[in-house]
Formats: C-alpha cells, sequence, structure tokens
C-alpha cells in the first residue's frame, strides 16, 4: 500500500514541476527495481495518472502558472496522438518485453534528434507534427510515460513559454491518456485497480507543493533537451536490468 502511494506521489512530483514524465518516473521504479510486469505496470500508470490530470491542471491554474493560449497546431497532435494511442496497445502487448523497451528507446531518441534541429522552418511543419505525435503514443503505449516531455517540447516549439507549456501539459495529456487507457482496456485483462486508486492517491498528495516549486523553474530551452536526454538514458539502462 505504502510502495504504490510513494510511488504516486515522486511521479506526481517529477511530472508536475518538472514534466520528466509520470510513467516515465514510476516505469523505473516498478519495472527494472520491483520487478513488475511492465504490461501490468503501464496499465495501472495510465489509469492512476487519468485520475490525476484534471486536479493537476486546476492545481497550476489557481497558482497562477497557466496562460490559457494553445497554439492549433498543438491541438492537431493531440488529435493524432490520441487515435494512435488507442490502436497501438492491440500491437504493442504482443511484443516481448526487450522489442517493447527497444522501441520506446529508439523513439526517444528519434525525438532528440529532431528537437535538436528545431528551430528550422520545416520542423513546424505536418510531416514533423505526424513524427512527434507517433513518438508520443509509443511512448504512452510502451511504458506509460513520454508524453509530458514531448507535449512540453512541441509547445515550446511554437513559442510557448517554459513553465507555461508544463502547467498546460497535464490538460493536454488527458484525451490521449484516455485513449491509451480505453486501449489498455480493450485489449488487457487483469487490471489491477486496487493499485490504481492507490498510486492516484499519492500522486494527489504531490499537488500540495508542485504547483509552487513550479514557479522557481526558468525558461531554458536546454532543459528540455536535458530531459528528453535524460528519459532516452534511463529507458536504454531498463533493457540491461
Amino acid at each position: 500500500m505504502l510502495t504504490w502511494l510513494a510511488i504516486g506521489f515522486v511521479a506526481g512530483l517529477l511530472d508536475y514541476t518538472l514534466a520528466l514524465g509520470y510513467g516515465l518516473t514510476a516505469s523505473l521504479i516498478l519495472v527494472p527495481i520491483l520487478g513488475m510486469d511492465p504490461k501490468q505496470a503501464v496499465s495501472v500508470i495510465v489509469f492512476s495518472q487519468l485520475l490525476t490530470l484534471i486536479p493537476a491542471f486546476i492545481a497550476h491554474l489557481r497558482e497562477g502558472n497557466v496562460s490559457l493560449s494553445i497554439p492549433w497546431p498543438v491541438l492537431v497532435f493531440i488529435a493524432m496522438t490520441s487515435v494512435l494511442s488507442f490502436i497501438l496497445p492491440f500491437f504493442i502487448l504482443s511484443m516481448s518485453i526487450i522489442e517493447r523497451r527497444v522501441l520506446y528507446s529508439l523513439t526517444l531518441l528519434a525525438a532528440l534528434a529532431v528537437l535538436e534541429i528545431r528551430k528550422r522552418v520545416w520542423i513546424r511543419s505536418r510531416y514533423v507534427l505526424s513524427f512527434f505525435a507517433l513518438i508520443a503514443a509509443l511512448d504512452k503505449s510502451t511504458v506509460g510515460g513520454g508524453l509530458s516531455i514531448i507535449f512540453v517540447t512541441i509547445q515550446t516549439i511554437f513559442n510557448v513559454d517554459l513553465k507555461n507549456a508544463i502547467a498546460m501539459t497535464p490538460l493536454l495529456k488527458l484525451i490521449p491518456t484516455l485513449t491509451t487507457a480505453l486501449g489498455y482496456l480493450s485489449a488487457m485483462k487483469g487490471i489491477d485497480f486496487g493499485a490504481v486508486l492507490l498510486m492516484s492517491a499519492g500522486s494527489l498528495l504531490s499537488l500540495t507543493i508542485a504547483p509552487k516549486l513550479l514557479k522557481r523553474v526558468k525558461s531554458d530551452e536546454r532543459m528540455i533537451e536535458g530531459l528528453l536526454l535524460l528519459a532516452s538514458i534511463l529507458n536504454l539502462l531498463r533493457i540491461f536490468l
């Protein structure tokens, strides 16, 4: 019981202050450290996050971290990611553990490569948005994480302030997380909803301090690159653990 609460708290705190990733943080603890089956871990992560996204956005809104301005390409990105996030679990659940981890790492590294040249004009094209949507959907469906970093990246590409991008991300992730959850609900049996509730409770507890900590975040584009690179490294380490 305390384990799920603690994981939810840590994952929520890192996601809602640094956009390091709720699922990425939680899966790193659950899979290599606690030895949990990745399929079961992802299902718990996705459903627990689904219960905390709206409270997280409201907490940031009350703290004054949010400016309600969403570039239209971000809305297109959300739509593409949502569709893919529902379809992909059916394919990913049929893969081996190693195949899923390798796939996830490759998509994160591909995102980092695109991020490095994002200042070029063509980076805002519909093709690049489609590529990022595929990466985001793969991330969420494979290990339950990755949406935060990519959603923040997409917003900063379109000149959204870093702090506002992080604060807006819980709202933007709502529909893709919902479609991922529906995909897992359709493709998988035996989801541990008791663990879902406990992990959600821990995440909600993190909201007592996360919005205040976000105020200290500075708008530095190098931070996004660092977060994405760190996520790639952490996941690559999973393959060998």
